[in-house]
């Protein structure tokens, strides 16, 4: 059974309180542990999603096939 998400070697993780504190609503899916983020302006919220402070890391699910 594949693993959601096994072909990204990397992964960035976001606190949901500092894209909240960015004015980014977090929508759950329902689907852990996705979200969808959502803004009346795309422009301004890929800006604000930049600037949050975030952690890159090795996915440890990642299968290979880059």
């Amino acid at each position: 059974m594949a693993v959601p998400g096994e072909r990204f070697a990397t992964v960035v993780v976001f606190c949901c309180h500092d894209l909240a504190a960015a004015g980014i609503e977090v929508v759950p899916t329902f689907r852990a542990p996705h979200v969808t983020l959502a803004a009346a302006d795309l422009e301004l919220v890929v800006a604000r999603f930049v600037s949050c402070q975030h952690e890159t890391m090795a996915n440890k699910h990642h299968q290979g096939g880059d």
